[in-house]
């Protein structure tokens, strides 16, 4: 899994809310983990393409660099958090960052359904921690929705492309602030340009700068929420050459200017 260690050194992240509405969230891609349970009504899925209906009492686990869309059917009521992989560390080694062939979803167990009720009884919502710790009482409900994904995931092949797309990941979550290109990612890797990008495209809606511009958007996001810093240095701080590209890829990306992101949810 991965582990913000440029952004948040050691510190847990992590962002949840209950949501009760129509909802719905287009194609996009990031560092964290995700976890989402529905109390009522359903969900349209999307991760990596593939479509899933995720239903009353059932959870999604959603790892890093998972390209994923969320569309509620009709109104739905339900718990989604967004949290750095450090919060759970006990499980970076047994799930790959990277799965291909497997569900995203399982029925979660009375147990863990109830422990979710309990949380979310005691917690006041929206939750947000960072450069924090995050409760014990929130590790646990992750700790446990992650035990149950481990014995009901199923692993399947496509291994050698599997370990590919994970150096490339790896690689570009260490070096997306620099100025990086497919070429130069394929010489630093020792693989040709071009199968690099043949298993980038495996993935449905997947490019190299589909992914470097989603990280670099992600920081970006991070940072006018969490600094004073001008639009202009935030533009440099996130890799971009100069802030007027910034701008056009910030908002295509996010369906808003920078700075109208950073005042409305200020």
């Amino acid at each position: 899994m991965i582990i913000f260690e440029r952004e948040f050194g050691n510190s847990e992240v992590f962002r949840g809310s209950v949501k009760n509405q129509v909802y719905d969230v287009n194609l996009h891609i990031h560092q964290f983990c995700e976890i989402i349970y529905v109390f009522s009504g359903a969900l349209d899925l999307c991760v990596d393409g593939e479509h899933y209906k995720l239903s009353e009492g059932e959870i999604s686990v959603i790892t890093p660099f998972q390209m994923h869309e969320i569309h509620s059917i009709g109104k739905a009521r339900f718990w989604m958090c967004v949290f750095s992989a450090n919060c759970v560390p006990d499980h970076n080694l047994e799930i790959d960052f990277f799965r291909a062939g497997e569900t995203p979803l399982f029925s979660a167990s009375e147990l863990l359904r109830s422990q979710i009720n309990a949380l979310i009884k005691k917690l006041k919502h929206p939750i947000k921690i960072t450069e924090g710790v995050v409760p014990r009482a929130i590790k646990s409900v992750l700790y446990s929705a992650f035990c149950e994904f481990c014995e009901t995931v199923e692993k399947e092949g496509k291994k050698k492309k599997r370990d590919v797309l994970s150096a490339i990941f790896l690689y570009v979550n260490e070096h997306y602030l620099e100025r990086i290109t497919l070429i130069s990612v394929g010489k630093a890797l020792g693989y040709n340009p071009k199968y690099l990008s043949q298993c980038l495209s495996s993935i449905p809606d997947m490019s190299f700068t589909i992914l470097l511009n989603s990280l670099r958007i992600d920081r970006a996001k991070n940072l006018l929420l969490g600094t004073n810093y001008t639009v202009e240095k935030i533009a440099f701080e996130c890799g971009f050459e100069n802030e007027q590209s910034f701008y056009r890829t910030f908002s295509r990306i996010v369906g808003a200017t920078p700075g109208k992101y950073r005042s409305s949810l200020r």
